[in-house]
């Protein structure tokens, strides 16, 4: 029976190599274009959970969209972390951290990460308001907690209440 899978399974990793582009990553960074290296232009859309339309943002003044790769973390995550203390990890792998200064202190740090992005505001079924800043490393929510009513702050499986 293994030797049935092995080969069988040899074909498919051969053709697979063989018809993988090398530069499939290079690719996903570079601005999406027309053919003449003219950017498209279009908008993105802000929509609330009714699907109405919120508001509109253009990524330039022109209409056009720039794509921004990156990696690593949004700007001021890791001064805002710094100044706090690591509690414990979650069975699901979340970091959990706490800080001092409570709900105005969680809004200046929220305003501190990112600060060259527009944040969105979403009303959850629970009358909750979560506020997201959507960067190129990932999605920095404030919200308050549902385990203790903290304001809190997550970025990926990272989050900070505010004692």
């Amino acid at each position: 029976m293994k030797r049935i899978l092995l080969i069988l399974l040899v074909p498919i990793l051969l053709m697979s190599i063989g018809l993988s582009n090398p530069n499939t990553s290079e690719a996903a960074c570079r601005h999406w274009s027309q053919g003449n290296d003219e950017p498209l232009e279009g908008k993105v859309e802000q929509h609330d959970k009714n699907n109405k339309l919120d508001e509109t943002v253009n990524d330039e003044e022109d209409g056009t969209i720039t794509i921004m790769c990156s990696g690593g973390v949004p700007s001021g995550w890791g001064s805002v972390r710094a100044g706090a203390s690591y509690s414990h990890k979650t069975g699901g792998g979340t970091k959990i951290y706490t800080k001092n200064g409570g709900s105005s202190k969680a809004n200046t740090d929220f305003n501190s990460v990112a600060s060259n992005v527009t944040y969105r505001k979403y009303l959850k079924e629970d009358g909750s308001v979560t506020f997201v800043k959507n960067t190129p490393q990932g999605d920095v929510r404030f919200y308050k907690s549902h385990s203790g009513n903290e304001p809190s702050l997550s970025w990926k499986n990272e989050k900070i209440r505010y004692k």
